[in-house]
C-alpha cells in the first residue's frame, strides 16, 4: 500500500506544472521549529509546497489528516550554499502519528538549491 502511495505521488507530480499552488489545507509549524532549518524563507516556502515538498507530499500520502503540524526539523548536515545538506522534517498528524521526511539540498550552481524530499518509515 505504501509503495502504491509512493507511486501515486509521483504520477501526480507528474501532471502538474511548475506554477502550482500549495495544497488547500495547513500545516501548523511554530517559530522556533522554522527558525532550526538552514534554509531562507523563499527555500524553506519551496521545500515545505513545491511539488515534490515535504508538505505537498505529506498531504498526497495523508489526504485524511484532519490537522498536520511540522513539531521538530534536525539538522544534519548543515547547508550552506555548497555541498549537500541535509534535514529530518517531522509531521505530527491529528496529534498523534509522527511521520518523518529527509530533506536533501544541493546547491544547483547558479546560486539556488535543488531539494529532494524522502518519506522515512
Amino acid at each position: 500500500m505504501k509503495l502504491f502511495k509512493i507511486m501515486l505521488v509521483f504520477i501526480i507530480l507528474g501532471f502538474i506544472g511548475c506554477a502550482t499552488s500549495p495544497p488547500s489545507s495547513t500545516l501548523n509549524i511554530q517559530a522556533e521549529v522554522r527558525a532550526a532549518s538552514q534554509t531562507d524563507e523563499q527555500l524553506f516556502r519551496d521545500v515545505l509546497w513545491a511539488p515534490g515538498g515535504v508538505g505537498f507530499i505529506d498531504k498526497v500520502l495523508y489526504p485524511n489528516a484532519k490537522s498536520s503540524e511540522l513539531i521538530k526539523i534536525e539538522v544534519i548536515t548543515p547547508y550552506k550554499g555548497e555541498g549537500q545538506g541535509i534535514e529530518r522534517w517531522h509531521i505530527q498528524h491529528d496529534g498523534k502519528d509522527i511521520v518523518t521526511y529527509l530533506v536533501k539540498l544541493n546547491p544547483d550552481g547558479n546560486g539556488g538549491t535543488f531539494f529532494a524530499t524522502t518519506p522515512e518509515r
